[in-house]
């Protein structure tokens, strides 16, 4: 808006490739948009993806959130052009969550993992090269490589994997039945036939209506 209002042309401020003086832009980068409709796409999707970062790896959000920011191969290698705009960071922020949720298996960060290829169904083809003349496919593709290599790095950490009750209390027939433990059901009293070859077994469950089982 004050860019617009003011024609101060602050993509100037943006990311130069390889020049120290514009290594502030590796900062900068993500604040800076050439259009309102540049504005408007990239602020949805950084704000589904911020906000499902915030959810499911809320004790990593700041780390990496700050290692997708200054991880910068832009600086390194993209063409000599001012670059800017949020999508370096969302394509890594989608990346992230995308190989996140497949290499923990995690039901919920594989739907998330699907919703955040739904949201951004794109992704592939803004990484190919000249897809665009005024577009930073340098931006999104390497913004994708750093999420790549995070959540490598966060392989091991973050939303545990679901638990189900079967993992959690096996059955056996000679246990007390696990859905019964928190119930006014008291234990049972087991009585064997030690006279017989095969234990055969009684098992008497005393519930608070009196009636038995």
């Amino acid at each position: 808006m004050i860019d617009v209002t003011y024609q101060l042309s602050l993509y100037k401020y943006g990311l130069y490739p390889r020049e120290l003086k514009h290594l502030y832009g590796i900062l900068t980068i993500p604040f800076l948009h050439g259009s309102w409709s540049h504005v408007s796409n990239n602020a949805i999707s950084i704000f589904v993806l911020l906000f499902l970062l915030s959810k499911f790896y809320d004790k990593l959000f700041y780390p990496i959130l700050i290692s997708l920011t200054l991880i910068s191969w832009i600086w390194t290698a993209a063409r000599p052009s001012f670059h800017i705009g949020a999508s370096a960071l969302i394509y890594g922020l989608a990346a992230f969550l995308i190989l996140s949720g497949f290499i923990r298996k995690n039901s919920n960060l594989l739907r998330i993992s699907l919703l955040t290829i739904f949201v951004n169904g794109g992704i592939v083809w803004g990484m190919l090269p000249y897809v665009k003349a005024s577009i930073s496919w340098e931006g999104h593709l390497f913004g994708a490589l750093s999420g790549v290599l995070i959540a490598l790095y966060y392989r091991n950490q973050g939303p545990e994997n679901d638990q189900y009750s079967w993992d959690l209390y096996p059955e056996d027939e000679d246990e007390f039945p696990y859905w019964l433990e928190n119930s006014e059901v008291k234990k049972p009293n087991i009585e064997s036939n030690t006279n017989s070859t095969l234990p055969n077994q009684k098992i008497n469950y005393s519930i608070s209506n009196k009636s038995e089982v």
